[in-house]
């Protein structure tokens, strides 16, 4: 390593661009060389915001999926990869995970080919699904060579159209063994020999076992268990502080290249999809933490992974009480038995108002420690989102004190039998959260007030 001089430039690896000036002949290697100088100015700046999904690229199963031929439909969106490149989908795609043919050798024009190479499912187990830039070239513009006297002999490509390209990569869990983990994969193995047995879960999404996968494979993404061994004991320095949860270690190993940005965890086995949980893997972008060693506490990348739990949580609740479920069998669903854990907040669409489909709060947290409701205002509720979802999440092996709350204005509209009234729910949080349990004689609402 060499030392500067105060004042004097440092160009080494900077970028470089055409320097222009009359008489100079032009190439298409120089004009080339401000477009890369352009893409390399841009991927600076996309690094700064940070990589995740920008926006869209929604994930669902599509209506033409079967189970010999699992499709998935993505929705137009925007993501930034790890280095700093932008994958851009305009339309509505829908995605085969069986691949029917090997796709054909294309130009790689402005991306080099993105390694490791698109799976498809084989083997019965999680796989992550990724987006990544592509690029081909379009159209034909006629070529003049040199000393041609003006008359064009061959043709070139028009255009250089960039794309994306989605994959999907295995993931297996013998590595590096956990609690969590053997959890995960005793329900696997139980899921696949049901499926063996010609007998799979008629409704994936009203499946208990179903559920535990989805629910513990998403916290092994969120690294729940390393964050909560240090969280008693923080390191000052400690190792690899960034590199935890399990994406982190699909990438440290190079299944997972920078160029992938994943937008979806899929669940398979033979009988068909399980599940398919974008939240679990799916992140907005956020740039780099201000000091390493603090990173798993205050970091953008911990931000947006606490809101990533509660909406992880939010839509797996929801899909199972929009399931096959009976109202009489939503009635039943007890949370030990369908989650590992759950957000330090969350929301339960409770049954039995008007018809309506959803849980037993007393039932779902049968064997917990539970308060009995008390009333919180709206309002209030903002504040508990915002501060709650920074506390580490419900581990439902412990016997950890649960906060729960009814929203008065909830409460109040389906009282009123109004129109158009609100599903009741009911809103729990970690008891570590301080308590919203406060007489509010300021706003009078007399039958819907806590009075101490």
């Amino acid at each position: 390593m060499s030392v500067v001089e105060l004042l004097e430039p440092v160009l080494t690896g900077g970028i470089q661009e055409t320097n222009y000036f009359n008489g100079r002949l032009l190439t298409a290697e120089d004009l080339r060389a401000d477009q890369q100088a352009s893409r390399l100015r841009l991927r600076q700046l996309a690094g700064a915001i940070g990589e995740g999904v920008v926006d869209g690229l929604e994930v669902s199963v599509s209506s033409s999926s079967t189970k010999a031929r699992p499709v998935l439909r993505i929705s137009p969106g925007v993501a930034l990869n790890r280095k700093g490149e932008e994958v851009a989908l305009a339309s509505e795609t829908e995605v085969a995970l069986v691949r029917a043919s090997s796709p054909a050798g294309e130009d790689t024009g402005l991306f080099e080919p993105c390694a490791p190479p698109a799976a498809a499912l084989v083997n019965p187990g999680l796989y992550l699904l990724t987006i990544a830039p592509a690029s081909g070239l379009d159209g034909t513009a006629p070529m003049l060579e040199l000393n041609s006297e003006g008359m064009a002999s061959k043709c070139g490509s028009r255009y250089a159209v960039e794309g994306a390209q989605f994959g999907l990569l295995g993931i297996g869990l013998t590595a590096n063994p956990s609690p969590l983990r053997s959890k995960v994969i005793a329900s696997a193995a139980l899921l696949e020999s049901q499926a063996a047995a010609g007998n799979p879960p008629a409704d994936p999404a009203a499946s208990a076992t179903v559920s535990l996968i989805r629910n513990g494979a998403a916290h092994l993404m969120f690294g729940t268990e390393w964050l909560a061994a240090r969280r008693g004991a923080p390191r000052l320095r400690p190792s690899n502080p960034t590199s935890y949860g399990l994406i982190e270690e699909l990438r440290s190993s190079g299944l997972l290249s920078d160029c992938q940005t994943p937008i979806a965890l899929v669940g398979w086995t033979r009988a068909g999809l399980m599940f398919v949980d974008p939240w679990s893997v799916r992140r907005v972008p956020a740039p780099r933490p201000a000091s390493d060693p603090w990173a798993p506490y205050v970091s953008p990348r911990h931000t947006q992974e606490c809101v990533a739990r509660f909406l992880q949580f939010q839509a797996q609740i929801n899909e199972l009480v929009n399931s096959s479920l009976s109202a009489s069998a939503l009635a039943q669903v007890e949370a030990t038995s369908f989650f590992h854990y759950l957000p330090p907040v969350g929301i339960l669409p409770l049954g039995g108002a008007a018809g309506a489909r959803g849980v037993d709060y007393l039932k779902f947290f049968n064997g917990k420690t539970t308060r009995n409701p008390v009333f919180m205002e709206g309002s209030t509720l903002e504040g508990l989102l915002g501060e709650g979802l920074s506390y580490p999440p419900i581990d439902l092996s412990q016997p950890e004190m649960i906060w729960l709350y009814a929203v008065r204005e909830n409460v109040q509209a389906i009282d009123a039998g109004a129109a158009g009234a609100p599903i009741s729910c009911m809103v729990f949080a970690n008891a570590n959260i301080p308590d919203q349990n406060n007489a509010r004689f300021d706003v009078a609402h007399w039958s819907y007030s806590n009075y101490l």
